[in-house]
């Protein structure tokens, strides 16, 4: 119960959400520089991203007086509110730089991602937002014969937090730490 109303059923927005951006992606194999250097492997990536949505809102005022029905009466109303699509980053982005020779293949990554709204509030004030973080991520394998191969993989070299604020104050913070995963792999 909320002032007097219960909840029974979600209801989904009935205007289209849009989101448009851009996204601009270069890699290059560096073949053309003298040995060794010609194993060197780079490559980078940048989202600009705007979403909208519509959110249905019943706004609930404090009750009031009505003299005609000689009580207290409580006032209400829909309306809606924009705001951007939830988990949908503002900005997205990667740079890599790798080395590929004699069935080696290493790379280390910058990946940064912009804030997001995690948490829909009644007005602009009350979202919660996944602020942006920025994370280092390692990737090195190495074929051996016979179409085997061993793998590292190291997300969040960095051990980077994940922390959520409104529009003023920090509301969690929440440390994963690094994860590794260590295998070897056969291709038949």
């Amino acid at each position: 119960a909320y002032k007097g109303f219960n909840l029974i059923q979600p209801v989904n927005a009935a205007d289209p959400s849009t989101v448009y951006g851009g996204e601009v992606e270069v890699q290059a194999n560096l073949t053309l520089l003298p040995s060794p250097f010609d194993g060197i492997v780079v490559s980078g990536n940048f989202s600009i991203l705007k979403s909208k949505t519509v959110y249905p809102l019943l706004v609930v005022l404090p009750p009031r007086w009505d003299p005609v029905q000689h009580k207290s009466v409580q006032v209400h109303y829909n309306t809606t509110r924009e705001a951007p699509m939830p988990n949908q980053a503002n900005l997205m982005g990667n740079f890599t730089l790798g080395y590929e020779r004699n069935g080696f293949s290493g790379r280390i990554s910058l990946v940064y991602q912009g804030k997001s709204l995690a948490v829909v509030g009644d007005q602009a004030a009350t979202d919660g937002y996944v602020n942006p973080y920025y994370r280092w991520d390692l990737a090195l394998q190495q074929k051996l014969r016979n179409g085997i191969s061993v793998f590292l993989n190291v997300n969040n070299l960095s051990g980077v937090k994940e922390s959520s604020s409104n529009v003023r104050y920090l509301t969690s913070e929440l440390y994963y730490g690094w994860t590794t995963d260590l295998g070897i792999r056969y291709q038949f």
